[in-house]
């Protein structure tokens, strides 16, 4: 139909004097009403009747109402539903006229405790614990086990945990500690996990660089940032900019006369907390400045949780690294498999997502593996080990790409923003060929689906997600403002919370599913990468002769996604 809801308010004329029904019409005809069949058939998907009431003394005696619904698009409860809202509203109208009507409750007191309680209820007081003491509990449980596997290379927990204790000692030497950071600009290799525990073993957060970005951005991000020291190789190093970090060359082992037993606080410039940041991301930003969004200790219990409870890792599986370290999605690998007491298996750098990768998961036996939509649609089917869990997250994964590796495998969706550290949802095991959900929300963390008031909104209709729990970040480095636009107080939830805005349209399945349906804004999501348009936008327009600048996603063939920009030259400038 042109039009999918109507609302028909009929009004009812005023009786005639002699309260005889209808009004007289000229020439003594009369008018009264004939009883009809019940309708059989729905014009559009939701359709209202409302008719006005009158008394025998023609004084307004209220409303009566009827809904019509399509039975192929909602069942007898939804439509029930619909009205009681419906009539909870008017209700509420009528007995407070002054209200404004974003005070106006549309859900009932049980629905509301659904929504807002039973489909958060994922408490599980789980102890806080820093990133140091995760992966030293298995070094000191397994410390022959295999750690850490490229190609032919390997180092065991103790080998691992060791070189990691001696760069860790310079680190802090170079003034490494809690609130302070240090960056990498390393590829995916065995000195990329020395580097990151060596870090957190300071009390200092990690920032990591893609050395594959312009040299500009690399730059900015070292200036904004200021960390204390620039982990690095030669090779490296030799096509980053010059920035005045300075830097220590991983491949010379300037560490590697230092003692190689674990660091205390006393060995720290200062006492290593659960609430000191981790690692700080850069993520892309509407300004054209890209922001850094600081993630604390305090969330790696519940991702530990993650892994153990849903994902079913143990002690011996193989976690496939093969994300980049400068995408949080490369943190959730490192620790998938460092902090479980797991082996991870580093996908050597150029190793081409596709057959390539493939082939490097069945050689090395990996059981478990984040891999992104756009990855998954590039290998054979039936390429991957079988039997693995497989977890798709940062994208819309297409119905055609569940059902065919969801067979044989323990397959799920996984949700979460930078901001919430990697994973804030996840959905239950999927299977056939279905538009997987996004799920519910992890241990500890609450789900709050909003309208623009802050109001939870009913099951089936869109709103806003905000997310509660330990698993925020802190906010953005250096950004206040923005922080407080994004982190923003809690009406749910004990005194003083706070929840992140995530920019995401969601809503409810009757089951408590979370649906994505897209953005608030224009951010997309491209290859499991978070893009602000407008930033390549501003960079655009900063060239020489662009006036105007544009840019968008389009998808010229199906499955093909790719950045567009559009450009409106000054005038006289050259096209």
């Amino acid at each position: 139909p042109l039009f999918q809801v109507v609302l028909a308010l009929r009004s009812t004329a005023p009786r005639r004097a002699d309260g005889e029904g209808a009004p007289a019409l000229p020439g003594g005809l009369t008018v009264s009403g004939v009883g009809g069949s019940a309708a059989t058939a729905a014009k559009v998907d939701l359709g209202f009747s409302v008719t006005e009431r009158r008394a025998a003394d023609n004084t307004p005696d209220g409303v009566s109402g009827v809904l019509d619904f399509r039975t192929d698009l909602f069942d007898h409860g939804t439509a029930q539903a619909l009205v009681d809202r419906f009539v909870r509203v008017l209700a509420d109208a009528a007995a407070h006229p002054d209200r404004p009507l974003s005070r106006i409750d549309v859900l009932g007191p049980r629905e509301r405790h659904r929504v807002v309680e039973e489909w958060n209820a994922t408490a599980k007081g789980l102890a806080p614990a820093t990133l140091p003491d995760l992966f030293e509990r298995h070094v000191r449980e397994r410390p022959d086990a295999e750690a850490v596997v490229l190609g032919d290379e390997s180092l065991t927990y103790a080998r691992l945990n060791a070189r990691a204790n001696r760069l860790a000692r310079l680190l802090v030497e170079r003034g490494a500690g809690p609130e302070r950071l240090v960056a990498l600009a390393l590829p995916r290799s065995v000195e990329l996990p020395v580097a990151v525990l060596a870090v957190a073993k300071t009390g200092a957060a990690y920032l990591p660089l893609d050395p594959a970005h312009p040299a500009e951005r690399i730059a900015g991000t070292l200036d904004d940032a200021a960390p204390v020291a620039l982990l690095t190789t030669a090779e490296v190093a030799a096509g980053l900019p010059d920035t005045d970090v300075p830097r220590i060359l991983l491949d010379e082992e300037p560490a590697a006369d230092r003692d190689p037993g674990n660091l205390d606080d006393a060995d720290r410039l200062a006492p290593l907390l659960p609430c000191h940041p981790a690692y700080v991301i850069y993520t892309s930003g509407t300004t054209g400045r890209p922001k850094g969004v600081t993630v604390t200790h305090t969330g790696l219990p519940g991702l530990l949780d993650i892994f153990i409870s849903q994902l079913g890792v143990v002690p011996g599986s193989r976690v496939l690294h093969h994300l980049s370290p400068a995408f949080d999605g490369g943190f959730w690998e490192l620790a998938m498999g460092l902090l479980t007491g797991s082996t991870l298996v580093v996908a050597e750098p150029g190793t081409v997502p596709g057959p390539a990768l493939a082939e490097l998961a069945v050689r090395h036996r990996v059981t478990h593996a984040a891999i992104t939509p756009a990855v998954l649609q590039l290998i054979p089917e039936g390429a991957l080990p079988a039997a693995m869990t497989l977890v798709v997250a940062a994208e819309t994964c297409p119905p055609e790409l569940v059902e065919r590796w969801s067979a044989g495998r323990l397959m799920r969706n996984s949700y979460g923003p930078t901001e919430t550290t990697v994973c804030a949802t996840m959905s239950a095991p999927l299977a056939g060929a279905v538009v997987p959900p996004i799920g519910s929300p992890v241990a500890d963390t609450a789900g709050y689906v909003l309208d623009a008031a802050l109001q939870p909104v009913p099951p089936g209709v869109p709103g806003e997600l905000y997310v509660r729990g330990p698993g925020l970040a802190r906010g953005y480095l250096g950004r206040p403002s923005l922080t407080a636009s994004r982190f923003v107080a809690s009406p749910f939830g004990p005194a003083g919370s706070v929840m992140y805005r995530t920019g995401d349209l969601v809503r409810h399945t009757a089951d408590g599913d979370l649906e994505y349906l897209g953005r608030t804004d224009s951010q997309v999501k491209l290859r499991g990468m978070r893009v602000e348009p407008a930033e390549i936008e501003a960079v655009t327009a900063r060239e020489p002769g662009v006036a105007q600048a544009a840019v968008l996603v389009r998808e010229d063939a199906p499955g093909d996604r790719r950045l567009v920009g559009y450009v409106v030259p000054d005038a006289g400038a050259a096209v």
